[in-house]
């Protein structure tokens, strides 16, 4: 299953080439253009903790599941 989303800043603006990694995975991305990233490597309805980080912006990490609604 797959984990989806969009990574935005504090005005809804897309961010460009942050990295996303779960918890417990050795599996992640970057975001593209728009701040969209898509990536597997879990169990369906699996969660893990997406931490997303990026020169400029404090770290963050929220709950996700594999193959549930998208993260943003």
């Amino acid at each position: 299953a797959a984990f989806r989303g969009r990574v935005v800043d504090e005005a809804g603006n897309p961010i460009a080439g942050a990295k996303v990694h779960a918890s417990g995975l050795a599996r992640g991305t970057e975001t593209d253009a728009a701040g969209q990233f898509v990536f597997g490597g879990a169990a369906p309805d699996e969660s893990h903790g997406l931490t997303v980080t990026k020169a400029g912006f404090q770290p963050t990490t929220t709950a996700a599941s594999a193959g549930g609604a998208p993260v943003e």
